[in-house]
């Protein structure tokens, strides 16, 4: 039975397979553009909870308010 969301997002090597991935998805991408840290969400970005529009745009503000911790910890010691 497949993980959900929640455990994945609480599971320190998931961190670290998701930021791997994105490193290696901009590897050619210049010094100062580099993703040095990631977070995965426990909650779907969905059109149902007003996080992404009709059109399946985000919503940027709205994600950054849903998820204020979650980011606050990405920028945490800067």
């Amino acid at each position: 039975m497949p993980e959900s969301v929640a455990a994945i997002a609480g599971n320190a090597a998931a961190h670290h397979l998701v930021l791997d991935r994105v490193q290696r998805g901009i590897k050619s991408f210049r010094g100062y553009t580099k993703i040095n840290r990631a977070a995965v969400l426990k909650h779907p970005l969905t059109v149902e909870n007003r996080l992404l529009t009709l059109t399946m745009k985000l919503k940027g503000m709205k994600v950054v308010g849903a998820h204020r911790a979650e980011f606050g910890s990405l920028y945490a010691g800067h």
